[in-house]
């Protein structure tokens, strides 16, 4: 294993690489918290070799930060950084391999380095850390007398630094994961925007041909093709809401609404649709207390669950919708008499795109998350559970105003 005893040469052009520093950008640990996992690997390098201090040091273009730093003494341990003078990692980074120091104040090259007067640094052992073929920084251990470092203790370094070098790697494909994903949820958002206004034209133009007089079979296409169209309007509508819901985090605009109010205001419309499918729905409500919360999205949310409900009652059923308090919340309920959802199913009603066993009859799998997602963000709670002897009931609760 080579080790390098003698760095004489200026370091800055290889510190300041483009690529180098590109990669220690990447890995996005500058300025962070300090994390279990790296301390864990720095302190077991300081048991192990027996040294006051370990460090895990990230060398950026002016400055070593420290991602650990167990032993150090102030102020550096609450500024966890040194200017790249007090740096003796830097070498190692513009080396490119280890570097064992016996004692930095006899050290023809590195006695005079500010990490040796200001950290007080005598013994210093430090590894590269290389990811994608680039030294972001070091494992190192310090010790504050003079010490020959072994070979052993060379390899133990090694080994654990290889231990930090994989936590970063994973740290690496999580940062790549979460920007791939919200990639896909730009392209996605700009997609189903741009198919909203073909989708609502189309809508707009069969609307206008159902009042001009054509026979009964070009009035049946027309309905067809219009079903069709508002299914996939809906569609895109739902990965809007998604999109926004789990990548944009839009605000919730807080308002003091009457959930019985607003339940009145959709009931003429969720009626309409129970009747297309001979589904009679009845709404009762009690006096209640205000809600705060965000009239649209609300709205959203219980329009997606009453959909859902006429999705899976048969002809000639029945869907009942409550609304009352209950312990200082205010508690909406929709029944079914639909075939009920799978025991084991229950668990996984909300997540995203579930399809609960049986239950496949259209939809996209999207409604009910999003209308979990509507409601955690109110500070609510939402839950399905089967009815007796069948069917299944949707239940949200909001906190009252009081």
């Amino acid at each position: 294993m080579k080790v390098d005893r003698d760095v004489g040469y200026p370091i800055l052009a290889n510190v300041r690489s483009p690529s180098r520093l590109a990669t220690l950008r990447k890995l996005a640990l500058l300025d962070t918290a300090p994390e279990d996992s790296y301390d864990r690997v720095a302190d077991l390098g300081r048991r192990v070799l027996g040294t006051p201090v370990a460090l895990v040091s990230l060398v950026d273009v002016n400055r070593q930060f420290f991602k650990s730093c167990i032993g150090l003494d102030e102020p550096w341990q609450t500024s966890r950084e040194t200017p790249l003078e007090s740096s003796l990692c830097a070498h190692v980074v513009a080396s490119g391999s280890s570097l064992a120091i016996p004692d930095t104040r006899e050290d023809p090259v590195h006695h005079g380095n500010g990490a040796v007067s200001n950290l007080g640094v005598v013994a210093y052992l430090g590894y590269p850390l290389m990811i994608d073929g680039e030294i972001v920084g070091t494992l190192c251990v310090i010790d504050r007398s003079p010490r020959e470092w072994s070979e052993d203790d060379i390899q133990t370094i090694a080994d654990l630094a290889a231990l930090v070098v994989a936590e970063m790697k994973l740290r690496l494909l999580a940062e790549e994961r979460r920007a791939a994903l919200q990639d896909r949820d730009r392209i996605l958002a700009v997609v189903c925007h741009d198919l909203r206004t073909p989708l609502q034209s189309t809508l707009t133009t069969l609307g206008l041909m159902e009042l001009d007089a054509v026979s009964a079979e070009t009035q049946e296409l027309i309905e067809s093709i219009r079903q069709s169209t508002a299914s996939m309007n809906r569609l895109v509508g739902d990965l809007l809401e998604v999109s926004a819901l789990q990548f944009d985090k839009p605000s919730i605009d807080l308002e003091r609404l009457n959930l019985p109010e607003l339940l009145g205001e959709l009931a003429q419309s969720a009626a309409a649709r129970a009747g297309e499918s001979g589904i009679e729905l009845t709404i009762s409500s009690q006096p209640t207390p205000d809600v705060l919360a965000d009239h649209d999205r609300l709205g959203r949310a219980l329009t997606n669950i009453l959909d859902n409900a006429i999705r899976f009652t048969p002809f000639r059923g029945t869907i009942d919708v409550s609304c009352e308090v209950s312990d200082g919340e205010v508690l909406v309920s929709v029944s079914d008499s639909g075939p009920g959802i799978p025991e084991s199913d229950l668990p996984r009603i909300f997540d995203w795109g579930w399809h609960a066993g049986h239950r496949e009859n259209g939809g996209t799998g999207l409604g009910l998350s999003i209308a979990k997602s509507i409601i955690d963000a109110h500070g609510g709670r939402i839950w399905a559970e089967n009815r007796d002897p069948h069917g299944a009931s949707f239940s949200f609760a909001l906190p009252a105003v009081v």
